[in-house]
């Protein structure tokens, strides 16, 4: 063989070699590069989540805020619990994210109204009426009472967890996860506001409640606006 010959096989081969080495450099730039899009959308997914989740559960707290400038405005009475029963039920019509809306005192009596699964809408009571029970009523469309659905024998709003989370820590709080007192049963949380009179003694707590539920779907839904939308172009991947 020819030293021409070498030459230009030894000439190809170093192209070769060069074009090689650039489709493989090619290739892994192009996955890094695709990586880093991967992981810039991920993130920008978990901020959107974490943004909206803090939009979510600031509501509850908003709702007692509200209520606790309307008590010292004087809006509400806090003793007037057929006042408060009807105040309650619009601030649900208002306020979709939330479950339910209530006030115990420090007598241990209690007014609340409920959203249930279904969409329907409870009012509890215990009061002087009540005696040491809590009644349960149906409402109708106006969010007037209507049938006695249940009694809760011997019911003190002071023992319930989201009472004593407020009561322990004299400021607006989340309570620990708790069984509702709901049919079914549901877990949930509470964030709490206890209000107090101008000699600084507990009058009572006002209430607002999460269930898990329900923050589980809000999240479903979403993750699923979020991938619908294109913010994520492959599942996300949760560490």
């Amino acid at each position: 063989m020819s030293i021409r010959i070498i030459l230009i096989l030894l000439f190809i081969i170093q192209i070769l070699i060069s074009v090689g080495l650039t489709s493989i450099f090619s290739f892994q730039n192009s996955q890094i590069a695709v990586n880093d899009v991967a992981l810039q959308l991920r993130n920008e997914l978990t901020s959107h989540i974490n943004d909206s989740l803090r939009s979510y559960l600031r509501i509850p707290f908003l709702v007692n805020k509200i209520n606790v400038d309307s008590f010292k405005q004087k809006r509400i009475n806090l003793k007037d619990f057929n006042g408060l029963e009807k105040y309650f039920y619009n601030q649900l019509q208002e306020f979709e994210t939330v479950s339910y809306i209530a006030f115990g005192d420090n007598k241990g009596n209690f007014i609340g109204v409920e959203r249930t699964h279904d969409g329907s809408f409870h009012i509890e009571v215990r009061d002087e009426l009540t005696g040491n029970n809590k009644y349960t009523y149906s409402t109708d469309k106006n969010g007037n009472r209507g049938k006695i659905l249940n009694i809760r024998k011997n019911y003190d709003a002071r023992k319930r967890p989201w009472y004593i989370a407020a009561e322990n820590a004299k400021r607006p709080v989340w309570s620990q996860i708790y069984t509702f007192f709901t049919k079914p049963p549901r877990l949930g949380l509470t964030a709490v506001n206890p209000i107090y009179d101008e000699k600084g003694t507990l009058i009572g707590v006002l209430d607002c409640d999460l269930t898990l539920e329900a923050l589980s779907v809000f999240l479903s839904r979403l993750i699923k606006i979020a991938i619908s939308t294109g913010k994520i172009i492959q599942k996300p991947c949760w560490y």
